[in-house]
């Protein structure tokens, strides 16, 4: 059978037939993987992350952070560090033009959600590169008791068990297979998809596959970028054609290193051996509109611009999340943030799961998930389509997409209410207390320094005005698979904070609303049972999902 890996043992100097445990392995080592497992250790769940490279990346790839996906930084305690490492003042605007000089750049501001403060947020968004947001996340995760990161280490084969997962792994640079035995695995391994097709999960294709180039390259192009303050700088002709996008800040490693995305030329396709030094080095040139610019060519990668997703996110203990689940065109930056709500959305299921909720509890991910990014993705097409005319991508705060999530038949107890209307799911967004919606922001105190959102993470937390009507709801037995926590709001906000939470959630005054640990209303209403009834059936506990008014 082998033996059990000590904590802290050194991966490579494992022999063959060591066995390690956990209660989720993570494959996949990127933004969303390791914020999963960052949200597992939060409330106390063991993982295991691997990857592949032996290193966090160093290139830009995502770079937009929407407010959404901060406030799931700030939940784990990394929004100052994340905010800290491209600040807002950075990253103002975007420009528009036909070269690379101030005098033939038009300046648009970015609507992708909260670069400037926002009553429905706390938060500020950020275009923190992923070369700058990858290792705040692995050094965050390398003081967790609770996760062991396993880098350099791939994924060769897994099988499913009734009770767990045994999966074999192998470190990169070669040597001896180890046995992981989990509870659960997250397949957040991008496009690779190795755990997808292990487990046979075909894609479904949404669009037309178009290849794209990423260049980059060293230029001393500091003194014409820098004052722009803008996050891209999209190059060429109005009808489309020799059009690149370069990044408006450099690469965290170097900061006369920078990055440029534009389309493969149409007379070497997507062949990069075809892309020579010269060759790329005369592109960068061409894109900039700087014939004399001096170029040193770092690096070159082709991939394939996609949206497609995948034919279910849940095959029995196996979860897929990011790009492993769903691939979007890059406009917009959807990409990285509807995975980050994957995992947002995931963590706490496994943790119940992992402490005795019912297995059907994971087959509730693939039901709110596939539905809502569905509607992310139609929204990324959309913008895809518009690329080339960024000034009306961009040009209105799109709420819809970043906070406007509703799981209307998901894990949530529907209290016969109506949805506000999306007809324009990309923009329209209505705060609402809604079961199947995100709880909405209100601050808690007059210097707007801890809003309700900073409640929720850990538990499933019942929110009422005062202690006295927490008291009217039934007691909650005894659960290992998740724990109530009460707040009257009336303590922490005054009376102004109690009519403020009263409109802005729609609570009668001896009313109550029940919030899961991903900060999704799953329960409102002023029935005594009714906050126990709705956890035991989210949980899987004692009987199927009540129907829609039944516990209201």
């Amino acid at each position: 059978m082998g033996n059990d890996a000590s904590e802290g043992e050194d991966f490579g100097a494992r022999s063959a037939g060591y066995r390690i445990k956990t209660d989720v392995l993570v494959v996949g080592g990127g933004p969303v993987g390791m914020t999963c497992s960052a949200l597992l250790a939060q409330m106390g769940i063991k993982s295991i992350v691997i990857d592949r490279k032996d290193a966090v990346s160093y290139y830009p790839k995502a770079r937009a952070i929407n407010a959404r996906s901060m406030e799931i930084f700030r939940q784990l305690g990394l929004e100052q560090a994340i905010s800290a490492a491209m600040p807002p003042e950075r990253t103002r605007n975007f420009a528009v033009g036909k070269r690379l000089a101030l005098s033939e750049l038009q300046f648009f501001p970015f609507g992708l959600g909260s670069l400037t403060a926002n009553p429905l947020t706390p938060v500020l968004g950020s275009f923190c590169t992923q070369d700058r947001l990858e290792p705040i996340l692995f050094d965050h995760l390398q003081k967790q008791s609770v996760v062991e990161m396993m880098f350099g280490t791939e994924l060769i084969d897994f099988t499913q068990r009734e009770d767990g997962v045994s999966a074999i792994v192998r470190p990169a640079s070669g040597g001896a297979d180890v046995e992981v035995d989990a509870l659960y695995i997250v397949a957040a391994d991008g496009a690779r998809r190795t755990c997808a097709e292990i487990a046979n999960i075909g894609m479904i294709e949404r669009s037309d596959a178009s290849p794209m180039l990423t260049l980059i390259f060293k230029a001393p192009l500091s003194d014409i970028i820098a004052p722009l303050k803008s996050v891209f700088i999209v190059l060429g002709d109005s009808d489309g054609s020799g059009t690149g996008s370069i990044a408006g800040v450099p690469l965290a490693r170097d900061p006369n290193e920078w990055s440029i995305l534009c389309q493969c030329d149409p007379e070497l396709g997507p062949d990069l051996s075809r892309y020579t030094p010269e060759k790329v080095a005369a592109m960068v040139r061409d894109i900039a509109g700087l014939p004399d610019l001096p170029v040193e060519v770092t690096t070159s990668a082709i991939w394939w611009k996609r949206a497609a997703i995948a034919e279910t996110f849940v095959r029995d203990r196996l979860a897929l999340i990011g790009d492993c689940a769903h691939l979007m065109p890059p406009a917009a930056g959807l990409g990285m943030n509807t995975g980050l709500l994957d995992a947002h959305n995931l963590a706490w299921r496994l943790a119940a799961l992992t402490r005795g909720a019912g297995q059907e509890l994971l087959d509730g991910y693939d039901r709110e998930r596939r539905q809502e990014v569905g509607l992310v993705m139609d929204a990324a097409m959309q913008n895809d389509l518009k690329s080339y005319q960024p000034k009306d991508l961009w040009n209105r705060p799109q709420w819809g997409v970043v906070l406007g999530a509703q799981y209307d038949h998901g894990d949530v107890v529907a209290d016969g209410s109506p949805p506000y209307p999306r007809a324009y799911p990309y923009y329209d967004y209505e705060p609402s207390g809604r079961p199947g919606e995100r709880a909405p922001h209100m601050w808690l105190d007059e210097a707007r320094s801890h809003s309700i959102l900073d409640l929720f993470g850990k538990d499933f937390v019942l929110l009422g005005e005062s202690a006295e009507v927490l008291a009217r709801f039934d007691p909650m037995p005894e659960l290992g698979a998740a724990t109530i926590v009460r707040h009257a709001l009336g303590e922490v906000a005054g009376e102004e904070g109690v009519r403020n939470w009263r409109r802005l959630y729609g609570v009668e005054p001896n009313g109550g609303v029940l919030v899961r640990p991903d900060g999704v209303v799953c329960w409102r209403g002023t029935r005594p049972d009714g906050p126990k009834r709705a956890l035991l059936s989210i949980l899987r506990l004692n009987h199927p999902i009540v129907s829609k008014r039944s516990c209201v």
